[in-house]
């Protein structure tokens, strides 16, 4: 099963178009919209636990014993922190994760400013220390050529296997390359 955590645009025409990729190969989906859920400020237990609460009533729903996740941009952010508070059971039902395009911090609330793409300012929620204690999960790390240079840098200097698509923040909207890039295996 696909757990795709929209943008801080939330279920819109970018994450529309690029789980169409996923329908046509028979992958179930859940999609939790981040500018729904998020428009109210969570905390990284909150939202662990309920994302969780989602997660495990689909997977009996649809008789799913594998899970892969895919969190875009806001979402790419929160989702380490999302995933530190899962169950050990839940945990282990996990097979891969995607970042695609992840911020240096995170923040559990999604405003004008997040939406607008303004950088966040340091607030506690550092991206990169989170991903680095969640090794045990294979893991893309996914960002665009343009704007994200210094993110590049960042995960690459970490020892994080990075991968890189053309374009500015929305990959030029070439969802074949960006689902061709998010495994599911």
């Amino acid at each position: 099963m696909l757990v795709f955590i929209t943008g801080d645009g939330g279920y819109n025409d970018f994450s529309k178009s690029l789980l169409s990729y996923f329908s046509q190969e028979g992958y179930p989906r859940l999609v939790i919209d981040a500018k729904k859920y998020f428009w109210k400020k969570k905390n990284p237990q909150e939202a662990g636990r309920e994302f969780e609460r989602y997660i495990d009533h689909f997977k009996k729903e649809w008789d799913c014993d594998q899970i892969y996740l895919v969190g875009h941009s806001f979402s790419a952010g929160v989702l380490p922190f999302i995933l530190s508070n899962f169950s050990d059971p839940l945990k282990k039902s996990i097979r891969h994760v995607t970042y695609l395009s992840p911020d240096q911090y995170a923040s559990f609330e999604v405003t004008v400013s997040t939406m607008l793409n303004w950088k966040q300012k340091p607030n506690g929620y550092e991206v990169l220390a989170e991903v680095l204690k969640l090794k045990q999960f294979p893991s893309t790390y996914v960002f665009c050529k343009e704007g994200e240079e210094d993110l590049v840098k960042m995960f690459r200097n970490a020892g994080l296997k990075v991968d890189v698509l053309a374009g500015p923040h929305n990959y030029n909207r070439d969802f074949k390359t960006i689902y061709n890039t998010i495994r599911l295996r």
